[in-house]
């Protein structure tokens, strides 16, 4: 059960919130120190039982405790967030393995073409590293099968159990001084004065000391230094795992040193025995070692784990410990083996600790612990995380942060565990060509953060808008002041009269791979390509000019079969806004309607984009959303809730955003007059104070942002 309560736990929180992932970081300090106090009540409780009332007592209450914990962990089972299995994680390692190695001769695209791979490759946390294993992807003679060709989701799988193999050996390493010490401390201390005031210390109780040590520094740690450290660092954790296992690693090392000198006093006035507080130090710094290393490496794999591994993860911590006994227990052997000299045994061979070298052996273990360290330091500074460790609000307010904003999963879509919601408020204040009330068919409210997490200068738009919920689609939305005069109903979109500005510059930094996000591989064709055939074969668009950097263009280029409508390419800018301006100014000057959707939205559909163009067409800009089905609440800086927002004047937004021309041209002479910022398109032509209608789109037309939302669009499109 101990072995499997980290998995569970660790699945009852999300990494992508900034809270939950706090929480989560508190778990397993609190897991630890649950496995600290349960044996901390055995050592008082068991052993008291076994020495006065019979081993058989000691049995059955361990028995009917362990029942007694299986079934308050039972109690939570329709409380409990469970993970769908999804067969053998040993299977799916094995399947890459073989599938990459029968197609070493093979040759990878040195840029993602379509039809040369299948699955996506490059989705990764480090993906310059095991390139070879983005082989198992490749349609090798067009055999299929999990023992033929891989998804991209299993080689990433793979790709981050073996890139953590390098710190998963150098921890065995490190650990090892920690087990010898925790059994020789205990050894020390039956050869001192273990009589406390009245009370004599059992030797087998003796645990108790480093476990209550440990016990007091994890509720420290927890509430008081991780606060701190957060604050200072903007670590989720206060520091990072690999740094927290690393100061582990250095006390233990420096309990190594100081447990020799004590051992060494200890011999020479051996007559005389030593008082059991004299161990206080090593015991200490062996509890912090279980604080910072124990907690952290089971934090570290666990976290770094995909979702479909989690169980893998917790048993390498798990292997990580047993290893690191049996190169303990492989030191004592050598060093006997070593030190028998003349018919004398070891240094650890005598009757008693009296009889052996134990301070020399210490030392041994110090040498051994310091090389082990290094190299253990050497990984770390090497290794890249597969989820950031800071706190996702931070990250936001230093790159394209909204300036009202919060960010939360979306979990309408089964899996959809990367999709984001972003909720914001615009500032009216300094906008004197918008309205300063909202319509009256509008909620008044607004998920304001104070403007300490608010990001510089003014920044307008987002992915949500508020606006009635409506049943028919020819409602207005409360982003709308008022209709056209004129519009009465849908208007067919004239054929060829649409110009779409395909946004394809991106960096997709919260991707973590080694070429931006709308490039990765997708079903055997770029993320982004799919997006431009979905356009390029409606009969309303009369071209596509494509944003992106020239080193790119190639993809694009012959991407779609008996083309009929001419292909453009326009750099892209600094920042959103910049990328669009630079293709509106590329469209054809007879469009009718300029249609700008992120490349990273694959799976849009051909119909909700005309229905979305038959609004625009109607109203002069439209806009996809979809309802929020999540509660949305507004927090305040500490991350407590202020209040409950109406979730029924609630839109997520997406992409086509659509808008006439004209509307867009004037707007951005506005935005750049102004020095403003926005966050999406129609929020340029909202300072217009033009009325802009919410389309409803789908749910699936999700945003491929991290590695999660990649495998959803990959059973999205092969459930399709």
């Amino acid at each position: 059960m101990r072995v499997c309560l980290p998995s569970l736990g660790a699945d009852q929180f999300d990494h992508e919130d900034p809270s939950e992932s706090r929480r989560q970081s508190s778990f397993f300090n609190w897991y630890s120190f649950g496995i600290s106090f349960g044996g901390f009540i055995g050592l008082i409780l068991i052993v008291w039982l076994e020495n006065y009332k019979g081993w058989d007592i000691g049995f059955g209450v361990c028995a009917i405790l362990i029942l007694l914990g299986l079934l308050i962990v039972a109690a939570g089972l329709p409380f409990y967030r469970n993970q769908v299995p999804e067969g053998s994680p040993l299977t799916r390692i094995l399947q890459v393995l073989v599938v990459a190695f029968r197609n070493r001769k093979l040759e990878l695209p040195k840029k993602s073409s379509s039809g040369t791979s299948t699955g996506s490759v490059g989705a990764l946390s480090q993906a310059n590293t095991l390139k070879f294993l983005d082989k198992a992807c490749i349609t090798n003679r067009g055999n299929k099968g999990a023992w033929s060709v891989c998804s991209a989701a299993k080689v990433e799988e793979t790709k981050t159990v073996l890139r953590v193999l390098p710190l998963f050996i150098s921890s065995i390493v490190g650990y090892i001084p920690d087990i010898i010490l925790f059994t020789f401390t205990v050894q020390q201390g039956g050869m001192t004065g273990t009589r406390l005031g009245s009370i004599n210390v059992s030797p087998a109780t003796l645990f108790i000391i480093p476990t209550a040590f440990q016990m007091a520094m994890l509720a420290v740690y927890d509430r008081f230094l991780v606060p701190l450290l957060r604050r200072r660092t903007g670590l989720a954790g206060g520091v990072t795992h690999l740094q927290r296992v690393g100061v582990g690693f250095v006390s233990v090392t420096l309990a190594s040193v100081i447990a020799a000198i004590v051992e060494k006093k200890r011999k020479e006035d051996w007559e005389k025995k030593m008082s059991l507080f004299w161990l206080a130090p090593q015991f200490l710094l062996l509890g912090v070692s279980d604080v910072t290393s124990f907690t952290g490496l089971l934090e570290f794999f666990n976290s770094e784990a995909p979702r479909g591994m989690k169980s893998i993860a917790t048993a390498l911590f798990w292997c990580d410990l047993g290893l690191a006994s049996l190169m303990a227990t492989l030191l004592v052997e050598v060093v006997n083996v070593a030190t028998r000299r003349g018919g004398r045994g070891g240094w650890l061979e005598g009757a008693s600790l009296d009889d052996g070298r134990l301070d020399l052996f210490y030392w041994v273990v110090a040498v051994v612990g310091s090389p082990g360290f290094f190299n253990y330091v050497y990984w770390a500074k090497k290794y890249t995380y597969q989820h950031n460790p800071r706190n996702a609000e931070q990250s936001d307010s230093s790159s394209h942060s909204f300036v009202a904003s919060v960010q939360l999963i979306v979990s309408s879509i089964p899996s959809s565990y990367g999709m984001e919601l972003r909720l914001c408020s615009h500032l009216q204040a300094r906008l004197p060509s918008v309205p300063t009330t909202p319509p009256p068919s509008a909620s008044p409210t607004a998920v304001l953060l104070p403007a300490s997490r608010r990001g510089r200068g003014l920044r307008i738009g987002g992915s949500c808008r508020f606006a009635p919920r409506r049943n028919t689609r020819h409602l207005h939305s409360a982003i709308c002041a008022s209709t056209p005069d004129g519009a009465q109903g849908q208007e067919a979109v004239k054929e060829r009269s649409v110009s779409v500005i395909l946004l394809s510059g991106g960096q997709g930094k919260r991707m973590g791979a080694n070429m931006p996000k709308q490039y990765l591989p997708l079903l055997g064709a770029p993320i982004a390509v799919h997006s431009l055939r979905t356009f390029c074969g409606m009969k309303e668009v009369k071209e596509v000019v494509v944003v992106c950097d020239p080193s790119y263009k190639n993809i694009f280029e012959g991407s779609v079969e008996n083309l009929q409508i001419p292909i453009k390419f326009a750099c892209p800018g600094k920042e959103r806004q910049d990328s669009v301006f630079n293709g509106l100014q590329e469209i054809d000057g007879d469009s009718e309607l300029a249609c700008v959707h992120d490349s990273a939205r694959p799976l849009v559909s051909s119909e909700d984009v005309k229905k979305v163009l038959e609004d625009a067409a109607v109203h002069g800009a439209a806009v996809l959303g979809v309802p929020v089905k999540a509660t949305i609440k507004e927090a305040n800086s500490d991350s407590f809730v202020v209040k409950t927002l109406d979730r029924k004047t609630l839109w997520e937004m997406q992409t086509p955003q659509v808008m006439e021309p004209k509307l867009l041209k004037d707007g951005f002479e506005l935005v750049k007059r102004d020095d403003l910022e926005v966050t999406d398109d129609v929020s340029i032509v909202e300072y217009l104070k033009h009325p802009v209608y919410i389309t409803e789109g789908s749910y699936t037309n999700i945003k491929v942002t991290t590695p999660d939302d990649l495998l959803l669009a990959e059973r999205l499109m092969n459930g399709n």
